[in-house]
């Protein structure tokens, strides 16, 4: 009786209206889902081609709200997947049903979940073979029948949201169909491989497959690798780097891949410091910058005394130096936090058993470089960054006297003496007096947001 008042309320709606409403309502109502003529009406609204995105988006609301409860509709929706492109849905609500579909399937019992995942899968894989095969010169964005990305999309979707139960020593039940997909994914890589936007995409793709397995993804580790580090000498699409940390930060801890995985950013860094290394390199190739700092972050954080050791070390932590004053946000974020973490190694975590060789590989570094350091966060402050971004380069320099006061107090008065004494009117910029009120402030500050506050209104004093 509820539901017929249900259908009936809806039923005076306008039908796309009608729709939305359903799957709202449905998704707060776990009681309907049993009763078919609910997913008949979303069924129906699929084949009507003013309907069909919303019905789908109906959908895919339903699978994510009731997850456990939509498992014995699987079978049905795994046919609504199949015959989608049938139907007159949108690029996005078809990825969204692809979605809902992949998270029910990831409560599904293990056994099924290997065979349910290759069907989701194979009909995506078909299609991306299908205009490969095409050797089609004209590449039309959004377009099912020449655009890979829709189907590179819908692939990122379903490695992204099936997320079976894995207890320990069990196989990943998604492992040898990822690995069925890999030789496709691969194929495109190397196809496409000028086409930065069709590579960013299939990094995604691959991203969230390394993901969906965890550990059990090593199977494509090696592949993958060599096929990154090759194409990344001709193109250097920073999303490779992108993935490259996301390789380190699942397998950086693992004693058997740092060799690979140093030996990976070893190939990476000499592309990438010939583009940085061009006249406003840094500026023009925030990406570049941005993915290859969170790159090296990662390795800090999974292998650090590995990196530390590693040749490409110093010219990477001279590259953040000079980096420093890059007033692209998130570019200067991932310069910034890579700094910190480098120098936090040298005081935290002192339990750990390797403490003694982190402390001494970053003095060391610091040894070399510590003032030349200091010297580009005090003049990209006051020169280049807007002050909502400082607290990132007050950090920096708080980190570094939390380590080593002596050193970084010489290194501060020392940057503090390079700067002029009046600006280019003529006017005084900062006194003696406010000179050494800084220096005091910062090297004596225990807590971050006074070094940040300080720098902020001393940076005031030249502009």
């Amino acid at each position: 009786m509820a539901l017929r008042r249900l259908f009936s309320g809806i039923g005076l709606l306008p039908s796309t209206a009608a729709l939305c409403t359903l799957g709202r309502m449905i998704s707060m109502s776990v009681f309907l889902l049993r009763s078919d003529p609910v997913l008949q009406y979303l069924l129906s609204g699929l084949q009507n081609a003013q309907l069909a995105t919303a019905a789908a988006t109906a959908l895919q609301s339903i699978c994510s709200q009731c997850k456990q409860h939509m498992t014995d509709h699987f079978a049905g929706l795994l046919q609504i997947v199949q015959a989608m492109d049938t139907f007159s849905v949108a690029n996005d609500a078809a990825t969204g049903l692809l979605k809902g579909t992949s998270l029910i399937l990831g409560r599904m019992p293990q056994d099924k979940v290997t065979e349910g995942m290759r069907q989701l899968c194979s009909l995506q894989v078909v299609h991306l073979s299908k205009i490969m095969d095409s050797d089609q010169e004209k590449v039309v964005a959004g377009c099912k029948t020449s655009d890979p990305t829709v189907w590179l999309d819908r692939l990122a979707a379903i490695f992204r949201h099936t997320s079976p139960s894995i207890n320990n020593g069990q196989d990943h039940p998604c492992r040898v169909v990822i690995q069925e997909v890999w030789p496709v994914l691969s194929r495109a890589f190397e196809k496409y491989q000028s086409d930065v936007r069709i590579i960013e995409r299939c990094c995604r793709c691959v991203r969230f497959a390394v993901r969906c397995l965890g550990k059990d993804s090593s199977d494509l580790l090696t592949p993958l690798v060599t096929q990154m580090v090759v194409l990344y000498t001709t193109h250097q699409h920073s999303c490779y780097l992108y993935l490259g940390s996301i390789l380190v930060d699942e397998y950086g801890s693992e004693n058997n891949c740092i060799e690979g995985l140093l030996s990976m950013l070893q190939a990476f860094c000499p592309p990438t410091f010939k583009i940085l290394e061009e006249q406003n390199g840094i500026r023009n190739h925030p990406d570049t910058v941005d993915d290859l700092f969170r790159l090296c972050l990662r390795f800090a954080q999974r292998s650090p005394v590995a990196f530390l050791r590693a040749e490409v070390a110093k010219p990477l932590f001279c590259c953040a130096i000079a980096a420093c004053s890059n007033d692209h946000k998130d570019a200067n974020a991932s310069v910034t936090k890579f700094l910190t973490e480098i120098i936090k190694l040298g005081w935290e975590k002192q339990d750990k058993n390797d403490y003694a060789d982190r402390r001494s590989l970053v003095l060391g570094l610091l040894s070399e470089h510590g003032h030349n350091l200091v010297h580009a966060l005090i003049n990209a402050c006051v020169y280049s960054l807007p002050s909502y971004m400082m607290p990132d380069s007050a950090e920096v320099l708080h980190e570094l006297i939390l380590l080593d006061k002596t050193n970084a107090s010489a290194w501060l008065e020392a940057a503090l003496k390079a700067l002029p004494t009046h600006n280019s009117g003529g006017a005084i910029t900062a006194t003696q007096e406010q000179l050494t009120a800084f220096h005091s402030t910062a090297t004596g500050a225990e807590d971050l947001k006074v070094v940040s506050r300080c720098l902020r209104e001393f940076t005031r004093l030249y502009r």
